[in-house]
């Protein structure tokens, strides 16, 4: 059975994830989003390079020798799951989407006989809403229990969980620095949005990274050095670094 690890990470500030809009006093650079998987990924991965080159030059230091030094590709095989909201200890997903109201009450799109609808082919599969027509809308986000309920078709029980449970957007203004300088550029002024959890709220992850090593076909865990024994790891997600 594969060992995934489930890493909880705790902001030290707001975060920001940028998208590829400009930021500029008229258009405001939207980072509060909820980071999509390869963003944690790609974090994580530079955290292991990170560690991984501190543990050489620590060794190099003592006189040892870099086991890894012709390893550039050593943790190609990692994998990562999320990153997921956790609300009082309890891990949130995003609610499925075929998840609707009907009414005051919670129920799922159905399939829908071809003849209902007047789609072009090859689109065959469509879905129809039962029930009341009605305004209000799905919460993104429920707890994985509830997600539980939603599979085994137990809709009665289940609560989904607002944005504004998890996380605020505060927007904050900013001026341009000129990288080869390090100065304020003139003129130069943008409006950024970030993103802060909201109390009892914090970040959960699930990782994996194995290496075959050995001649018998058994792999090495590569992520058992960098965690075990540790309670605390920086780890550098969502900001600016500025």
């Amino acid at each position: 059975m594969e060992k995934w690890y489930e890493l909880q990470i705790e902001p030290r500030d707001v975060l920001f994830f940028p998208d590829a809009r400009p930021m500029a006093a008229s258009s405001v650079g939207a980072g509060a989003k909820w980071p999509v998987p390869q963003v944690f990924h790609n974090a994580l991965l530079s955290a292991l390079h990170q560690m991984e080159r501190q543990d050489f030059e620590h060794e190099h230091k003592a006189g040892g020798n870099d086991k890894n030094k012709n390893s550039s590709f050593r943790f190609g095989g990692l994998k990562t799951i999320g990153i997921f909201p956790v609300l009082d200890g309890k891990l949130c997903v995003p609610a499925p989407v075929d998840l609707q109201y009907d009414g005051s009450a919670l129920t799922v799109l159905q399939p829908a006989e071809r003849e209902l609808c007047d789609l072009p082919q090859p689109l065959t599969k469509v879905l129809k809403k039962p029930g009341k027509a009605t305004k209000k809308t799905v919460d993104p986000w429920m707890k994985a229990d509830d997600l539980e309920n939603y599979l085994t078709g137990n809709l009665a029980d289940i609560k989904t969980v607002k944005t504004s449970d998890l996380f605020s957007v505060e927007s904050r203004p900013g001026i341009g620095i000129c990288p080869e300088t390090g100065t304020v550029e003139e003129g130069k002024f943008y409006l950024a949005e970030y993103l802060r959890l909201q109390s009892g709220v914090s970040l959960a992850g699930f990782a994996q990274c194995r290496q075959k090593r050995y001649a018998d076909g058994t792999d090495e865990d590569l992520l058992e050095p960098f965690f075990n024994g540790q309670k605390t790891i920086p780890f550098i997600f969502g900001g600016q670094r500025g």
